[in-house]
Protein backbone atom coordinates (compact mmCIF):
# COMPACT_ATOMS: atom_id res chain seq x y z
CA UNK A 1 0.00 0.00 0.00
CA UNK A 2 1.54 3.36 -1.30
CA UNK A 3 1.19 6.85 0.39
CA UNK A 4 -1.88 8.71 -1.01
CA UNK A 5 -0.95 12.24 -1.74
CA UNK A 6 -4.24 13.13 -0.56
CA UNK A 7 -3.30 12.08 3.14
CA UNK A 8 -3.12 15.01 5.85
CA UNK A 9 -1.44 14.84 8.55
CA UNK A 10 -4.64 16.05 9.89
CA UNK A 11 -7.02 13.32 8.79
CA UNK A 12 -3.95 10.91 10.58
CA UNK A 13 -4.83 12.80 13.63
CA UNK A 14 -8.63 12.43 13.64
CA UNK A 15 -7.98 8.79 12.73
CA UNK A 16 -5.55 8.23 16.09
CA UNK A 17 -7.77 10.03 18.29
CA UNK A 18 -10.57 7.90 17.23
CA UNK A 19 -8.95 5.12 18.13
CA UNK A 20 -7.01 6.45 21.23
CA UNK A 21 -11.15 7.08 22.34
CA UNK A 22 -11.88 3.60 21.71
CA UNK A 23 -8.80 1.06 22.85
CA UNK A 24 -7.05 3.80 24.61
CA UNK A 25 -3.45 5.34 23.58
CA UNK A 26 -1.27 1.90 24.78
CA UNK A 27 -4.35 -0.62 23.25
CA UNK A 28 -3.37 1.41 19.84
CA UNK A 29 -0.79 0.35 17.56
CA UNK A 30 0.59 2.21 14.43
CA UNK A 31 -0.60 -0.46 12.29
CA UNK A 32 -3.86 0.23 13.32
CA UNK A 33 -3.84 3.74 12.60
CA UNK A 34 -2.59 3.30 9.02
CA UNK A 35 -4.81 0.82 8.15
CA UNK A 36 -8.04 2.78 8.82
CA UNK A 37 -6.11 5.75 7.30
CA UNK A 38 -5.18 3.70 4.00
CA UNK A 39 -1.75 3.60 3.72
CA UNK A 40 1.20 1.74 5.03
CA UNK A 41 2.54 1.25 8.21
CA UNK A 42 6.14 2.79 6.31
CA UNK A 43 4.00 5.87 4.99
CA UNK A 44 2.61 6.86 8.77
CA UNK A 45 6.15 6.92 9.85
CA UNK A 46 7.40 9.00 7.90
CA UNK A 47 4.00 11.41 8.91
CA UNK A 48 4.55 10.88 12.49
CA UNK A 49 7.88 9.11 14.07
CA UNK A 50 6.23 7.17 16.65
CA UNK A 51 2.68 6.81 18.34
CA UNK A 52 3.85 8.71 21.10
CA UNK A 53 4.50 11.57 18.86
CA UNK A 54 0.64 11.35 17.53
CA UNK A 55 -0.05 11.01 21.11
CA UNK A 56 1.46 14.62 21.47
CA UNK A 57 -0.52 16.47 18.82
CA UNK A 58 -3.83 14.45 20.09
CA UNK A 59 -3.63 15.69 23.47
CA UNK A 60 -2.87 19.27 22.57
CA UNK A 61 -6.21 18.61 19.92
CA UNK A 62 -8.27 17.47 23.40
CA UNK A 63 -7.29 20.34 24.97
CA UNK A 64 -8.30 23.36 22.77
CA UNK A 65 -11.40 21.40 22.46
CA UNK A 66 -11.91 22.04 26.34
CA UNK A 67 -11.38 26.09 25.53
CA UNK A 68 -13.91 28.71 26.13
CA UNK A 69 -14.51 30.82 23.47
CA UNK A 70 -13.35 34.28 24.04
CA UNK A 71 -16.54 36.31 24.94
CA UNK A 72 -17.57 33.01 27.04
CA UNK A 73 -17.96 35.74 30.19
CA UNK A 74 -21.19 37.81 30.74
CA UNK A 75 -20.08 41.44 30.85
CA UNK A 76 -22.94 42.24 32.62
CA UNK A 77 -21.58 39.99 35.69
CA UNK A 78 -18.95 41.37 37.82
CA UNK A 79 -15.67 39.93 38.11
CA UNK A 80 -16.72 37.25 41.10
CA UNK A 81 -19.90 35.88 39.09
CA UNK A 82 -18.46 36.21 35.90
CA UNK A 83 -15.31 33.78 37.23
CA UNK A 84 -18.02 30.99 38.58
CA UNK A 85 -20.21 30.91 35.35
CA UNK A 86 -16.92 30.56 33.70
CA UNK A 87 -16.08 27.69 35.91
CA UNK A 88 -19.48 25.95 35.79
CA UNK A 89 -19.12 26.12 32.48
CA UNK A 90 -15.77 24.52 32.22
CA UNK A 91 -16.97 21.76 34.33
CA UNK A 92 -20.01 21.09 31.92
CA UNK A 93 -17.87 20.76 29.08
CA UNK A 94 -15.46 18.40 31.06
CA UNK A 95 -18.49 15.78 31.80
CA UNK A 96 -19.72 16.48 28.00
CA UNK A 97 -16.23 15.29 27.27
CA UNK A 98 -15.59 12.63 29.71
CA UNK A 99 -13.97 10.16 27.67
CA UNK A 100 -11.54 12.99 25.79
CA UNK A 101 -11.04 13.61 29.76
CA UNK A 102 -10.00 10.10 30.25
CA UNK A 103 -7.79 10.07 27.59
CA UNK A 104 -5.78 13.22 28.80
CA UNK A 105 -5.64 10.93 32.23
CA UNK A 106 -3.87 8.32 30.58
CA UNK A 107 -1.58 10.77 28.01
CA UNK A 108 -0.56 12.41 31.89
CA UNK A 109 0.05 8.81 33.13
CA UNK A 110 2.21 8.05 30.01
CA UNK A 111 4.49 10.78 30.41
CA UNK A 112 5.38 10.60 34.06
CA UNK A 113 9.25 10.45 32.94
CA UNK A 114 10.99 13.13 30.77
CA UNK A 115 9.67 13.70 27.68
CA UNK A 116 11.94 12.12 24.72
CA UNK A 117 13.73 14.58 22.76
CA UNK A 118 11.53 14.89 19.70
CA UNK A 119 10.56 17.32 17.92
CA UNK A 120 6.38 16.63 19.28
CA UNK A 121 7.30 16.74 22.64
CA UNK A 122 9.02 20.28 22.19
CA UNK A 123 5.96 21.40 20.40
CA UNK A 124 3.56 19.91 23.37
CA UNK A 125 5.43 21.86 25.55
CA UNK A 126 5.75 25.21 23.91
CA UNK A 127 2.23 24.63 23.47
CA UNK A 128 1.47 24.17 26.78
CA UNK A 129 3.45 27.45 27.99
CA UNK A 130 0.99 29.44 25.28
CA UNK A 131 -1.72 27.24 26.52
CA UNK A 132 -4.53 29.00 29.43
CA UNK A 133 -8.59 29.92 29.50
CA UNK A 134 -8.46 33.47 28.43
CA UNK A 135 -11.83 34.33 29.75
CA UNK A 136 -10.98 33.07 32.83
CA UNK A 137 -7.99 35.37 33.33
CA UNK A 138 -10.22 37.93 32.57
CA UNK A 139 -12.36 37.51 34.93
CA UNK A 140 -9.83 37.40 37.23
CA UNK A 141 -8.63 40.47 36.03
CA UNK A 142 -11.99 42.10 36.26
CA UNK A 143 -12.79 40.36 39.78
CA UNK A 144 -9.41 41.68 40.95
CA UNK A 145 -10.39 45.45 39.31
CA UNK A 146 -13.70 45.52 40.82
CA UNK A 147 -12.96 44.32 44.41
CA UNK A 148 -15.38 41.38 44.25
CA UNK A 149 -12.26 39.36 44.51
CA UNK A 150 -9.26 39.06 45.83
CA UNK A 151 -5.74 37.30 45.41
CA UNK A 152 -2.09 38.14 46.16
CA UNK A 153 -0.85 35.54 42.88
CA UNK A 154 -0.15 36.33 39.96
CA UNK A 155 -2.91 36.22 37.54
CA UNK A 156 -1.78 33.72 34.98
CA UNK A 157 -0.57 31.77 37.61
CA UNK A 158 -4.03 32.08 39.63
CA UNK A 159 -6.05 31.12 36.38
CA UNK A 160 -3.55 27.91 35.56
CA UNK A 161 -4.21 26.75 39.66
CA UNK A 162 -7.94 26.97 39.02
CA UNK A 163 -8.32 25.17 35.26
CA UNK A 164 -5.85 22.20 36.57
CA UNK A 165 -7.53 21.99 39.35
CA UNK A 166 -10.99 21.16 37.35
CA UNK A 167 -9.22 19.06 35.02
CA UNK A 168 -7.14 17.07 37.56
CA UNK A 169 -10.38 16.53 39.64
CA UNK A 170 -12.58 15.85 36.22
CA UNK A 171 -9.68 13.44 35.61
CA UNK A 172 -10.13 11.90 38.80
CA UNK A 173 -13.86 11.44 39.38
CA UNK A 174 -15.18 11.13 35.47
CA UNK A 175 -13.72 7.80 34.78
CA UNK A 176 -14.62 6.44 37.31
CA UNK A 177 -18.27 7.68 38.16
CA UNK A 178 -20.12 4.60 38.73
CA UNK A 179 -17.43 3.26 41.01
CA UNK A 180 -17.11 6.45 42.93
CA UNK A 181 -21.01 6.58 42.79
CA UNK A 182 -21.17 3.13 44.80
CA UNK A 183 -18.43 3.51 47.02
CA UNK A 184 -19.23 6.94 48.01
CA UNK A 185 -22.29 7.60 46.89
CA UNK A 186 -21.40 10.88 45.02
CA UNK A 187 -19.40 11.18 41.41
CA UNK A 188 -19.90 14.18 38.93
CA UNK A 189 -21.03 15.94 42.20
CA UNK A 190 -17.28 16.60 43.53
CA UNK A 191 -16.68 18.40 40.43
CA UNK A 192 -20.14 20.52 39.66
CA UNK A 193 -19.26 21.85 43.71
CA UNK A 194 -15.83 22.45 43.15
CA UNK A 195 -15.90 25.79 41.15
CA UNK A 196 -17.99 27.57 44.31
CA UNK A 197 -15.41 26.60 46.47
CA UNK A 198 -12.88 27.61 44.34
CA UNK A 199 -14.53 30.70 43.72
CA UNK A 200 -15.08 31.44 47.27
CA UNK A 201 -11.65 31.11 48.38
CA UNK A 202 -10.76 33.82 46.40
CA UNK A 203 -14.18 36.14 47.64
CA UNK A 204 -13.10 39.70 48.99
CA UNK A 205 -14.65 39.77 52.27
Amino acid sequence: MGRPTDISRDQILDTARTLFLEHGIAGTEMKEIAALVGISRSSLYRYFGSKEDIAFCVAAQLLTALQLPECAGDPQLDGKNQLRQLLDRIVALLIAHRREVRLLDEFDQLFTDPYPESAAARDYVQFNRNFFFAPVEKALFRGLSDGSLRSEQPVRLLSRMLTNTLLAAAQRTLPRAAHLREEQGYAEEYLIGLPALLVEGLSAK
